[in-house]
């Protein structure tokens, strides 16, 4: 009785060890080069890998898309408005990139463990982006003139490219399933003639012997 219950406890204890998710740490590098960090857990990280791939396949498309919308609508200032230049800049395209994922070697069974760990990573982040801004700002003088126009537009792209590859994934008509021949229906075995009985001989009556007159001899014997 003891033994099977122990048993029972170990099966279920590997159930549960089986069904408990790890977390990991994602670095996402933006279409615009932004750099965050993300806690998933497995699960997640499988969908975020699916999504990634999803954006590769229609990241040029939707990028050529959004550019056009953006030079119809540069043309549709410059024709309402022939005397000023148009507001909106010229498409960043040379600036957008696909995002990228990496994942940290490390795995946690911890989520709060992970989120510390992302925190760190943030601000180690924070710092060294400080001290190049730093490092620029001295070796411009002070004189480096922060584009705001641009940053701007840089951002609006990033939001209208992420907009047109949902759009693009949801228009994509999945891949129609092959067509499985019917069965073609089982011969069906011809029935055999019913087995016609030979007829049997008719029958010969057996021949009745002639009667034989008495003879004299036998007539005066009586």
């Amino acid at each position: 009785m003891k033994q099977a219950c122990w048993l029972a406890a170990m099966v279920v204890g590997m159930a549960v060890a089986a069904r408990a998710e790890s977390y990991s740490i994602v670095q996402l590098t933006d279409m615009n080069r932004d750099v965050t960090f993300q806690v998933v857990s497995s699960t997640e990280l499988r969908d975020l890998k699916k999504q990634m791939d999803a954006e590769e396949k229609f990241f040029q498309k939707a990028k050529e898309l959004v550019a056009k919308d953006w030079a119809a609508r540069i043309a549709a200032e410059r024709k309402a408005n022939e005397k000023n230049a148009p507001k909106t800049p010229p498409f960043p395209g040379s600036q957008l990139r696909e995002r990228v994922m990496s994942v940290m070697p490390r795995t946690y069974m911890k989520r709060d463990e992970a989120d510390k760990a992302v925190q760190a990573l943030e601000e180690r982040a924070a710092r060294t982006a400080f001290a190049k801004q730093e490092l620029e700002n001295k070796a411009s003088k002070g004189l480096k003139v922060v584009n705001h126009e641009k940053e701007l537009a840089l951002s609006e792209a990033v939001s209208l490219l992420k907009a047109k590859i949902e759009e693009l994934k949801g228009t994509a008509a999945p891949a129609a399933p092959a067509a499985v021949p019917a069965a073609a229906p089982a011969a069906v075995p011809a029935a055999a003639p019913a087995a016609v009985p030979a007829a049997a001989p008719a029958a010969v009556p057996a021949a009745v012997p002639a009667a034989v007159p008495a003879t004299p001899a036998a007539r005066g014997a009586k």
